[in-house]
């Protein structure tokens, strides 16, 4: 049993890489988020809800190619609708991650870089889920 488990056809395995490419990869797109975000707010002295936007849709972007190719292999050729599709849930995560960034910072008066940390975390399962289970998964599927 345990053999088989560790062949590279099995499901389990299968997922569990799948987390890992989604991590290294969600991972440098939040690192590259939050050295952004910190850029903007403390050399251009932007406000951090409008930082963390600009960041979070500009790094959301650079990302998208990487978890289609490469995380979820995903060989599905419609990339401007999956990208709308993308940028759909993006919106739903980007709600998230600034109503979460905002009530930190305004009503718990936390600095705004471990707003950001936390809500990274937060957003993540957000993203992963709908990633795995909608944009590179179930919508392709669909639309075959």
């Amino acid at each position: 049993m345990f053999k088989k488990l560790l062949s590279s056809s099995h499901p389990v395995l299968h997922e569990f890489r799948k987390t890992i490419k989604y991590l290294i990869v969600g991972g440098s797109g939040a690192v590259a988020d939050l050295l952004l975000s910190a850029f903007l707010v403390e050399v251009l002295h932007v406000w951090y809800i409008v930082a963390t936007t600009i960041s979070f849709l500009g790094i959301t972007i650079i990302v998208f190619w990487p978890q289609k190719k490469w995380t979820f292999r995903c060989a599905y050729e419609r990339h401007f609708q999956q990208m709308f599709f993308f940028l759909l849930a993006t919106a739903v995560a980007l709600t998230l991650n600034e109503g979460i960034i905002y009530l930190l910072v305004e009503r718990g008066n936390w600095h705004y870089f471990w707003a950001i940390f936390i809500a990274k975390w937060i957003v993540l399962i957000w993203n992963f889920s709908i990633s795995r289970f909608f944009v590179f998964g179930k919508l392709t599927k669909m639309s075959r």
